[in-house]
């Protein structure tokens, strides 16, 4: 399934009695989260077209805040629905991970420590951050990611002292410290990894 960022997905609970008890047990979520919920109790509603069939007949949904964007509060708002900010409980079900989640966790980031090993020998005087995290990102897909799951921060010298850096044109000198913060996504599992090198 593709994702864009900020788009949701509704979850709806078949059981009618069910929906009540949870005060209609209504789901805002990210695509990718919706797996973790059981589809013999849930319908999935992907498509924006069918979003207002479903808000026409309840007047309250629970969400997950962490994916739900203004101007997608201002549209269901214009349709009478209260946001119920419960806790989420795409949270919930994330914070435990199975056996085969868990080994993805572990795949990506074996990929991303062997990005790091390949990355060193491109670390010489001259290169600059933006060509460094260039080629971080060709060696991510090299290795088996689907991509990066952020993109990459590469620091020289003074700018390592930056938090969320985003790379420029200043060129590695000899003595630089070298702060390179990044991670992959495997199979939808992401991981993340920062370390310093001095050159």
């Amino acid at each position: 399934m593709t994702h864009e960022g900020g788009e949701v997905m509704i979850l709806l609970q078949k059981n009618k009695a069910e929906r009540i008890k949870q005060k209609e047990g209504i789901v805002l979520c990210d695509p990718r989260t919706s797996g973790l919920f059981n589809a013999s109790q849930f319908e999935i509603v992907g498509s924006r077209e069918l979003w207002w069939e479903v808000l026409g007949k309840y007047k309250q949904i629970h969400t997950d805040p962490d994916y739900l964007t203004q101007s997608l509060r201002d549209q269901l708002e214009k349709y009478g629905v209260e946001l119920l900010m419960s806790p989420s409980p795409i949270t919930r079900k994330r914070m435990i991970k199975t056996p085969k989640e868990i080994q993805k966790l572990r795949q990506s980031q074996a990929i991303n420590r062997s990005v790091f090993e390949a990355i060193q020998p491109y670390l010489q005087k001259g290169v600059t951050e933006a060509a460094i995290a260039r080629r971080i990102q060709i060696l991510q897909l090299e290795l088996g990611a689907s991509g990066p799951s952020f993109p990459p921060i590469v620091a020289f010298w003074e700018h390592s002292a930056i938090p969320h850096h985003s790379p420029t044109q200043r060129e590695l000198q000899e003595g630089d410290i070298v702060l390179i913060d990044m991670g992959v996504i495997y199979e939808g599992y992401c991981s993340d990894m920062t370390r310093c090198f001095f050159v």
